[in-house]
């Protein structure tokens, strides 16, 4: 009889996932559509139009099992291959540490201004000190464009979850299915958060 289950996955556009036989490093290596039949026939796309398609896979990870505050987890992580698409001339490293201090009018912390260069296709590693932070606190990292139209992550220090908000990222009225927040639960306690980021033109995944 299971105790307790545990999630793979927690993005809503990870569908059907499948690892490779003969992996040559005899790695789990997983991939999923990155969909949901849920709305998938209504996303807004035109045929025969630049961009008109529905649907692609997943960034590969590999799957490992590690321990994590004494519990089995399954860890998912980006292929090391993936460094191959990177471009050295678009790279940045901020000297460490940066302090985001909170503001009377919230006024958001310029993260992508402190970026020399300009590209829809980004991998980000940020990491954060949650230690002192009230236990009500929260944050958001989020990327928008000229049209107000944005995505963002969230992460809610009551509750140790970390959100994906993508209801003002566009046109999102064509299934209620698709502009919910989706919510995953950490799975440590430690007071260090580590965000990896991929960010296409058309799709996000986190880490």
């Amino acid at each position: 009889m299971l105790e307790r289950v545990q999630w793979l996955d927690y993005g809503p556009d990870n569908y059907a996932g499948v690892t490779f036989s003969n992996e040559l490093l005899q790695r789990n290596v997983y991939m999923g559509w990155m969909n949901n039949w849920m709305y998938a026939n209504q996303l807004p796309t035109a045929p025969g139009v630049e961009g008109g398609w529905r649907g692609q896979m997943t960034l590969p990870r590999a799957l490992d099992l590690v321990f994590v505050d004494g519990r089995l987890k399954l860890r998912s992580s980006p292929v090391p291959e993936l460094a191959t698409l990177r471009n050295g001339d678009e790279a940045v490293e901020f000297a460490l540490p940066i302090t985001i201090a909170p503001t009377p009018d919230a006024e958001p912390f310029p993260l992508f201004g402190l970026v020399p260069f300009r590209n829809a296709l980004l991998e980000l590693q940020l990491t954060f000190n949650l230690g002192g932070l009230d236990a009500s606190a929260s944050f958001f990292l989020c990327f928008f464009n000229a049209r107000a139209q944005e995505f963002c992550v969230v992460y809610e220090r009551t509750g140790n979850r970390v959100h994906l908000d993508r209801g003002a990222s566009g046109n999102v009225d064509f299934s209620g299915n698709f502009n919910h927040r989706s919510t995953a639960d950490r799975q440590t306690n430690s007071d260090t958060l580590t965000l990896r980021l991929f960010v296409d033109v058309d799709r996000k995944s986190t880490r």
